[in-house]
């Protein structure tokens, strides 16, 4: 395989040519991090050593873009460990309501090994998540990090046991083994801020990585649309998204609805309503953790389509 440290990356996150890019970022020590994110790790030197040994071992035959998404998954998962370390297990959650950080930090830690099951064991309908392989953490505070951890781990061991293009199943219908790893990495990303807000600590994410999980989202929705959800907006509106980190067409979001569902595509233009502010904090308001004017995002034009949108899209 192609090992992540050391080469240059057409990122996957930011869609254009970094020189090296987040996973250099990744692959810093606490000390080179600080005033970049809130969240330094005091032990991220020796974590970060050892995902790469890792990720340098995985048997893996495909592309690199498999990799990036590797990378972010274990790291971001390593974040969202590390908040749970500081949090109490009753404290609630409030984006997720009527959760504790417990049943949060279940929630994501079992979602990453009930995935690696049904990639292993190649399953063809819904898996009852009850039923799911080691899917409760141990009662010690380490030893339930590190079945986090494995989980994320087991993800991958499965992906690359069963080819990254083998046909599993998903809740949108059959989609490639590779495409858990995407959607387990947004999923930790996610759950990272919800874990945050509960604590009351900062929260940011890449610009790359949020607008990554700006498209993941909208990608979601529109399959999402094909199989009969309602549409998240009536047929006359067009809802344009704008993160404002320069990151070029990979920031902006054309999204629109006609009578056969929602879709998208990156490309600037002007919509019925408007929505401008940084990628992470797009991320956020579209997945209504934070309001827009708490994270100073702008809605431009008629506020009812943004209104409608959050209405009708789930958490």
């Amino acid at each position: 395989m192609s090992g992540v440290p050391g080469r240059a990356v057409v990122h996957v996150f930011a869609g254009q040519a970094t020189d090296e890019g987040y996973l250099q970022y990744l692959r810093e020590p606490p000390s080179a991090q600080v005033g970049r994110t809130e969240q330094v790790l005091e032990s991220g030197g020796k974590r970060s050593h050892r995902q790469r040994r890792y990720l340098e071992d995985i048997d893996h035959e495909g592309d690199d873009l498999f990799m990036d998404y590797v990378a972010a998954l274990f790291e971001q998962n390593e974040l969202f460990g590390e908040l749970i370390r500081k949090a109490g297990p009753s404290t609630p959650v409030p984006t997720c309501p009527g959760w504790t950080i417990q049943q949060l930090f279940r929630h994501v830690g079992r979602g990453h090994r009930w995935a690696a099951q049904i990639v292993r064991d190649r399953v063809t309908d819904y898996l009852d998540p009850r039923v799911v392989r080691d899917g409760k953490p141990p009662s010690d505070l380490d030893g339930a990090i590190e079945w986090l951890h494995g989980g994320a781990r087991a993800l991958v061991e499965a992906i690359a046991d069963v080819g990254e293009d083998t046909p599993v199943w998903t809740f949108l219908g059959p989609r490639p083994a590779a495409w858990w790893v995407r959607r387990r990495l947004h999923e930790a990303t996610v759950h990272r801020a919800d874990a945050a807000l509960a604590l009351g600590v900062p929260y940011d994410l890449a610009a790359p990585l949020a607008a990554d999980g700006i498209t993941e989202w909208l990608d979601r929705l529109a399959a999402a649309q094909r199989n009969g959800d309602p549409a998240p907006l009536d047929t006359d509106a067009v809802l344009h998204l704008h993160a404002t980190d320069g990151l070029g067409p990979a920031g902006e979001w054309m999204i629109r609805a006609d009578k056969d569902g929602m879709s998208w595509e990156h490309e600037h233009g002007e919509g019925t309503t408007a929505v401008r502010g940084r990628a992470a904090d797009l991320l956020l308001a579209l997945l209504r953790r934070r309001s827009a004017a708490d994270v100073s995002v702008q809605i431009l034009g008629a506020q009812e389509v943004w209104t409608n949108w959050l209405n009708r899209t789930p958490l």
